[in-house]
């Protein structure tokens, strides 16, 4: 907890105060043990109890009465100043104060006084009870508590809950942690904490549903409620029904599973019968899987009905007390969620007393001129967390730093973090999700979550189906009867691809590899025949095809632009798919095929086979590349794009290898074998048969500073510093160069979407819905004004300013004093559910192209007082980034969902698809030369340069730079050059940081990707637009 204190007169100030406004000197930051021996009221702090996300517990005495009492002390940062960062926790921190007012109730820890500190803070003055949670209770009896215990907590909290009910409150986010076991009068009583996020209506109120952000924990939440649908009464039985689960057993029924297993799992099932421990009378197990019904209307109509019909016996309370740890315990802190596990390292890097922070204006100076503050959305509960833990870290560091800032970086490009345990049956990869890795099983696939290293959802093929694999989109295609589906591993959504298709059937011999951009499926029959298949909107054709020899054939793959085929009598195959045909054989002797690695990006191909044998050609010619010796037979392969580097996998090593003057060279070799090799987004796994092995990779950043911006989205520099901006609560911060600590700005309410400097100021949109104007370089702001009915997803300047929101509109401002000048509505053209994101805009507002999130690219073209509109289709559903290459006459489109690049010819408004990557990428900059272009994505920063040739197309080169150390990369930027400094790569990732790379670093070796392929044109609507 942060207190500022002014040396002179001692008055607090609320954050982002820099100076006593009494006596205008710099104030002094002291932590919560500050305010030890202080009063708040009539109570006297005595010492800290505990603290989190939301603030301080402190133990405290009644001055007159000499009552002890727990006062619970919101963050000042987090204050309810109306447009403030904190107003949405302060809000809350009221709400908990007036329901607990009204729930006067034994199970229900109640209340004393609420009220705003001289410090300008608000307090909740509780009960300072003697005991412990049930969560500590729990951590000491892991087999689960005695039925007689159960029974006495299981009637406290029916009761507590069911009279919440009946005053119209859900508690919402019942949990251990939230059940406070209190010593009185020598008996044990069980009462409710924490109403932070209940939620309250009237009586004929509580069974209506309203749909908002997801709040509580995912342990113990309801389906609707992870759905972020209503909640009920029937909410609150389901977490009661999970939580008396977890009493009886002695861990969490959802313990080391994720969250999309347990969507896809407990949104069709109850709680199943091995949830809960042999022994357990039927009666008991049916009334706890009724209240664990799917559906709310299945459960009981109330908790006191699922009491009665729970058999347990009579409760024990006296004995059960003497158990109970009646020390310094007390009321735990409200808190968002629990602190993440490397909070404490970092906060080991961080001084006890960061200086103030120069942050935002007064909000009453930011309110939109002649338009209603605009309401703010609920807030993603993990960037709430990265805000509290990460408050302040960007005081540390120098954007220009000393050695001593600069993280150090490992002499290993690779380096092992961790090994896991792997659940036996499973095979390697076939694609990583946001839940884990999705991988082969005998007979279907099988979801692992590498950090809480268990198995999740499962799935066994039909008895007519073929897993083919899985495609760029992380989805798994499946082919049954002559039909192809692909299964979304998001939400587990079928969609049939092809129907009727007779070169889909086969045999129980037949090896399928599919193409991860899904264009191409790769049969080998037992004939020794590959045939490529080219996979249409509505059919699929044969391609290519090879000759068949009955048993000669070991193995195959297939890419987007090469299929390979390795027979066992010696030829290598290389069949080039654009032009179907054979493009290459080379002979490599009579062997079995264990490995094969195939990187079109590269232009190489590596065997492995028996012995140790390994032969690497190029791909577009055939020439072969100097190959290693192994010294072992080995097992697996994968190309590494950064430097042409190969990994190789043997049954005890794990070997790199780099080429240097045409000559592969071992740089590195480490213990342990493995089966197979993964490149994951920001990892590399290795995995034997019971063992998973992740590997950091990659140099570090030249320089990291931690920002605490979430997700960083938008970045832009000029020769005064950096700016940046992300998910969490809409701060802005400017790194200066030589700076010892980075300037913080708050206007907007929600993440900052984009940022452009234009004419001397920074221009900055926001989820909030707005759009604000900053002067430089003192970065104060100048304008701010609603945007958008929606989302402010990008901005573009040409002769004005325009924006591009998610509610299908573009708007063009008058500058600097943001007055609205222009509405184009493209929803009633286009689409009713149009939402725009990308933005250019070209000269003088003649001409404006535009990325949606519906496939389409947008141009507009001025004709007179009208817009003539056009439309191209996108293959990737985003249309995230524009950017122009201005030697070109082109402008590059990044796309995601999935990873597309694709370039707009402005010259023949043609629309040329690039060659695929597998990559996705988020964050895009143009270069200087007017040609290149700098890509972010995972773990991978990326010149691509282009070239345009003599009959209109464009070839495209790319250098690539990977390291674990970048994370995903968000957002990307080039900083000036100066007479002392060379320029420098700016980005920000996931993890709130701002990272800096010399372009020197990026800038080697480039290769060759291939030309660009027509994709399309834009169509003109005809009628103009106004």
């Amino acid at each position: 907890m942060e207190i500022r204190l002014c040396p002179r007169c001692t008055r607090g100030h609320i954050p982002p105060a820099t100076r006593c406004r009494d006596c205008d000197v710099a104030l002094e930051v002291h932590d919560e043990n500050q305010l030890i021996g202080s009063q708040l009221g009539n109570y006297t702090l005595e010492r800290v109890l505990g603290s989190g996300g939301m603030g301080v517990v402190f133990a405290a005495r009644h001055d007159n009465l000499q009552r002890d009492a727990a006062i619970k002390v919101l963050q000042p940062e987090l204050d309810a100043r109306p447009g403030s960062s904190g107003s949405e926790f302060a809000q809350r921190f009221l709400r908990e104060a007036r329901l607990l007012a009204t729930l006067e109730h034994p199970n229900i820890v109640g209340i004393y006084d609420f009220a705003v500190s001289p410090w300008g803070f608000p307090y909740l003055v509780m009960p300072r009870l003697r005991g412990e949670t049930l969560r500590s209770l729990l951590g000491r009896h892991p087999q689960g508590l005695p039925l007689g215990w159960v029974a006495a907590i299981a009637g406290d909290l029916a009761a507590g809950l069911a009279h919440a009910h009946r005053h119209g409150v859900v508690h919402r986010d019942l949990k251990p942690e939230n059940v406070f076991l209190a010593l009185e009068a020598g008996s044990l009583r069980a009462k409710l904490l924490d109403f932070g996020i209940a939620h309250a209506g009237p009586d004929d109120d509580l069974l209506r549903t309203g749909t908002g952000a997801v709040m509580g924990t995912p342990l113990y939440q309801a389906p609707e409620q992870l759905r972020g649908e209503g909640v009920s009464a029937a909410t609150d039985q389901y977490s009661y029904a999970l939580l008396l689960a977890e009493l009886l057993r002695g861990v969490p029924v959802r313990q080391g599973r994720s969250l999309t297993d347990i969507l896809l799992r407990d949104s069709l099932a109850p709680l199943p019968a091995d949830a809960l421990p042999e022994g357990i009378a039927p009666p008991l197990r049916a009334a706890l899987a009724r209240a664990t019904e799917p559906q709310p209307a299945q459960r009981f109509a109330s908790i006191g009905e699922l009491l009665a019909a729970l058999p347990l016996p009579a409760a024990e309370r006296e004995p059960f007390a003497q158990l109970i740890d009646d020390g310094s315990s007390t009321l735990p802190l409200t808190v968002v969620v629990s602190p993440p596990a490397d909070r404490q390292g970092l906060s080991a890097s961080l001084p006890t007393t960061p200086p103030p922070q120069r942050t935002a204006l007064p909000a009453a100076a930011v309110e939109p001129r002649g338009t209603k503050q605009p309401a703010r959305r609920g807030k993603n509960w993990i960037a709430l967390l990265a805000l509290c833990v990460l408050a302040g870290a960007a005081a540390l560091w120098r954007y220009h730093a000393s050695t001593a800032n600069v993280a150090t970086s490992t002499s290993a490009w690779l380096r092992e973090s961790d090994s896991l345990p792997l659940p036996p049956g499973l095979l390697a990869p076939l694609a990583e999700t946001q839940s884990g890795l999705l991988l082969r099983s005998a007979g279907g696939w099988s979801l692992f979550d590498p950090a809480s290293a268990t198995a999740g959802a499962s799935a066994a093929l039909g008895v007519s189906e073929r897993l083919l694999g899985a495609d760029d989109e992380d989805r798994l295609w499946l082919a049954h009867d002559g039909a192809i589906e692909t299964l979304a591993t998001d939400d587990n959504r079928r969609t049939t691809r092809i129907s009727g298709a007779e070169l889909l059937l086969d045999d129980a011999q037949t090896r399928w590899s599919l193409a991860a951009s899904g264009r191409w499926l790769a049969r080998l029959d037992a004939d020794g025949r590959l045939r490529v298949l080219a996979v249409g909107a509505e059919k699929i054709d044969e391609w290519v095809s090879s000759s068949g020899s009955a048993g000669d054939s070991s193995g195959f793959a297939v890419g987007d632009r090469y299929a390979v085929l390795v027979r066992q009598s010696g030829p290598v195959e290389v069949f080039d798919l654009e032009q179907r045909r054979l493009a290459w054989q080379a002979d490599f002797g009579a062997f079995r095929v264990r490995a094969i690695a195939l990187d079109e990006t590269l232009d190489r191909l590596a065997v492995a086979g028996d012995g140790e044998r390994l032969g690497i050609w190029q791909l577009h010619d055939g020439k072969s590349v100097a190959a290693p010796r192994p010294g072992r037979e080995l097992r697996a392969l994968l190309w590494l794009r950064d430097g042409a580097r190969l990994l190789a996998a043997d049954s005890a090593n794990l070997s790199l290898w780099q080429w240097r003057d045409g000559q592969a060279q071992q740089v590195l070799q480490l213990a342990g074998g493995a089966d197979w090799l993964y490149r994951g987004k920001r990892q590399i796994y290795a995995g034997s048969e019971r063992r998973l092995r992740r590997f950091d990779f990659g140099p570090a950043a030249a320089r990291r500073v931690g920002a605490g911006l979430g997700d960083t989205w938008a970045i832009a520099a000029d020769a005064q510093g950096v700016y940046a901006g992300g998910s969490n609560n809409g701060d802005l911060v400017k790194l200066e160069p030589l700076a010892a600590a980075p300037l913080r700005r708050k206007v907007h309410n929600e993440g900052i979407t984009d940022l452009q400097l234009y004419q001397g100021r920074l221009i900055s949109s926001s989820d909030d819905n707005t759009v604000a104007v900053w002067r430089l370089p003192s970065l104060e702001l100048e304008w701010r004004t609603k945007g958008h009915d929606f989302l402010v997803n990008q901005l573009a300047t040409g002769a004005s300013l325009w924006s591009a929101s998610s509610d299908g509109s573009l708007r063009r401002w008058r500058w600097p004093e943001l007055e609205l000048a222009e509405i184009l509505d493209l929803r009633p053209r286009i689409a009713a559910d149009l939402e725009l994101h990308a933005l250019r805009v070209f000269g003088q507002d003649e001409e404006i192209l535009a990325g949606s999130w519906n496939h389409r690219l947008i141009r507009l073209k001025r004709d007179g007082g009208h817009w003539q509109l056009h439309t191209a289709p996108f293959e990737a559903r985003t249309g995230y980034r524009l950017v122009e290459l201005t030697a070109l006459r082109a402008v590059l489109a990044v796309g995601l969902n999935p990873g597309r690049l694709a370039i707009i010819d402005r010259d023949s408004d043609r629309i040329v698809q690039l060659p695929r990557d597998t990559r996705a990428w988020h964050a895009a900059a143009a270069d200087a030369d007017g040609r290149s272009i700098w890509l972010g994505g995972d773990a991978a920063i990326a010149r691509l340069q282009l070239e345009r040739g003599a009959d209109g197309g464009f070839s495209a080169t790319m250098t690539l730079r990977e390291s674990s150390d970048y994370g995903q990369i968000g957002a990307l930027t080039l900083t000036p050059a100066t007479a002392g400094a060379a320029a420098q790569l700016a980005f920000g990732n996931e993890r709130g940081e701002l990272l800096f790379v010399d372009t020197a670093d990026v800038d080697k070796a480039p290769a060759s990707i291939g030309r660009s392929a027509p994709a399309g044109a834009f169509e003109n609507l005809e009628k103009p637009t106004k």
